[in-house]
């Protein structure tokens, strides 16, 4: 109980700052979190934390140890960049839905979600006593920064935050080094059989593009977010590559270059004439973490592969 009054206190006043000073941009917001008397939030060690997505669980990963963590949401295992499969991580206990009464039962100091997260289950859970750490979507580089930076003040685990830092900020400046003199326009297009769809402005695929050096076809058509994107308005876009996803684990072929390839009227399409098709596999594509730099950097290394007539990297 004193360890919970502790980040309460430490979640609410971090919260209170960014109200009276601005913040810094894009940092994660402890929402509805009460104030309690205690200590800073860098006295808090070994803390019950929970995450409930797999963006979350992935930036614990980065900065927190595993008997740090009282369980996963299982889509982590199939969705996740990273592998929970081993480490310590195999052993914690998954769930399956975000709902008050499955998380209580943790009894966890801090829940860690992302905005986009039921907000009626945000309220039980502070009603119930528990701090939530709402973050942002990494939809730029600034706002995944400082998600990582908010998050290990919180638990106790700046000194590795800042570390973590460091390195994502050095993989960026090695991106920007060996981005291509000419911004190539790609555009990410994912289409099941049935509708496609394209990844404009405020898209965590946006971010990947941007740190790629690439030009977002997408956001140049005027697409804001995740918006449906018909054969008509694919050949009016007209990209110099397409970016899709290769299926999760488990799943089978690949709906979206089929789609590409063998649909006739998308014959005149110039990614597909010069065979400018990139596949990342889906839990790139698709991170709202820190392997967004990932992402970005298997797109780097495809792209250039792929331009030097090069069977393309996995």
């Amino acid at each position: 109980m004193i360890l919970r009054t502790l980040l309460l206190l430490a979640c609410a006043a971090l919260s209170s700052c960014s109200r009276e000073t601005g913040g810094t941009p894009g940092a994660p917001h402890a929402s509805g979190v009460t104030a309690g008397a205690g200590a800073s939030a860098t006295q808090v060690k070994g803390a019950r934390l929970l995450p409930t997505t797999t963006a979350a669980a992935e930036l614990l990963c980065l900065i927190a140890d595993p008997e740090d963590v009282l369980a996963l949401p299982e889509q982590a295992d199939r969705y996740s960049a990273e592998d929970f499969s081993k480490n310590g991580w195999e052993h914690k206990p998954r769930f399956a839905k975000y709902e008050a009464e499955v998380l209580a039962a943790y009894e966890p100091l801090l829940v860690v979600n992302h905005r986009w997260q039921s907000e009626d289950t945000n309220r039980t859970l502070r009603k119930l006593g528990i701090p939530v750490l709402s973050l942002d979507s990494g939809t730029s580089y600034g706002a995944l920064r400082g998600s990582v930076l908010q998050l290990g003040l919180l638990i106790g685990r700046e000194l590795r935050a800042r570390a973590a830092v460091a390195e994502l900020d050095r993989r960026v400046a090695a991106l920007s080094a060996h981005a291509p003199s000419r911004k190539p326009k790609l555009l990410v297009y994912a289409n099941d059989g049935t509708t496609g769809w394209a990844a404009g402005a405020n898209t965590t695929a946006n971010t990947m593009l941007e740190l790629a050096g690439m030009e977002n076809a997408a956001v140049g058509a005027g697409i804001d977010g995740h918006s449906v994107c018909s054969f008509e308005m694919l050949l009016a876009i007209d990209p110099d590559w397409i970016v899709m996803a290769r299926p999760a684990r488990d799943e089978a072929g690949t709906p979206t270059r089929d789609v590409l390839e063998r649909t006739p009227v998308l014959r005149s399409l110039r990614a597909r004439e010069q065979g400018h098709l990139i596949e990342l596999s889906a839990a790139l594509i698709s991170s709202d973490s820190h392997h967004i730099l990932h992402a970005a950097e298997q797109l780097l290394r495809q792209y250039e592969a792929l331009s030097n007539g090069k069977d393309a990297p996995r």
